[in-house]
């Protein structure tokens, strides 16, 4: 019996998450869990074509289907997607994003911009964000560099990061926006603390 097609498969699967994108150790939990998940199947089929008798040896197709049912169910399975989703977002991203906000994906492509669906999902990205952190975050950065804090910068960002054109529906493209539009407003503050009166005098 060859299992090397298991091996293979699930080798692509922990080399397609990304290095640098996710929480430290995440990497190592999520090779760790491939692992495991390779030797379940792997004894799983080969148990089911030791017993005598057995009808998973006359076809191909059923050891497969055989071994997913006999895996049985850890706490780290239901784990994978997670993974696979959080792992579009930058841990600046994730940060701000509260852990119960559900991943959304794009719009259709045919709605118009002033389609009222972008203003619910708008709704819905928005309620998703750890405001606070990301207020806390202009505020730092403002300290830090001499300036003052207002409102209206968190404010700006929701802003331009809510229109339909900036996310689509899409909480990667949201969250995308938001770290973009924060960086601006940052980069507005650095300006700010270059231009102290008399500076140039």
């Amino acid at each position: 019996m060859q299992l090397t097609g298991i091996d293979a498969t699930l080798k692509r699967l922990a080399e397609q998450v990304p290095k640098g994108q996710i929480q430290p150790n995440a990497s190592d939990s999520f090779q760790t869990l491939i692992e495991t998940l390779g030797s379940q199947i792997k004894a799983a089929i080969q148990e089911a074509s030791s017993r005598p008798g057995s009808s998973h040896t006359a076809s191909p197709a059923t050891p497969a289907t055989a071994g997913t049912r006999a895996v049985p169910a850890t706490a780290a399975t239901p784990d994978l997607p997670e993974v696979a989703t959080t792992r579009r977002l930058t841990a600046f991203q994730q940060s701000v994003l509260r852990s119960s906000a559900p991943m959304l994906e794009q719009l259709s492509h045919d709605l118009r911009a002033s389609d009222p669906q972008y203003n619910e999902r708008e709704t819905q990205l928005r309620g998703g964000l750890d405001l606070d952190a990301i207020e806390g975050r202009l505020r730092a950065s403002a300290k830090r560099l001499g300036v003052d804090y207002d409102k209206s910068d968190l404010e700006g960002i929701l802003r331009n990061a809510g229109y339909g054109a900036a996310h689509l529906g899409s909480t990667e493209r949201y969250m995308s926006a938001v770290e973009n539009f924060l960086g601006e407003a940052e980069r507005r503050y650095r300006q700010r603390a270059g231009n102290t009166p008399g500076a140039n005098a």
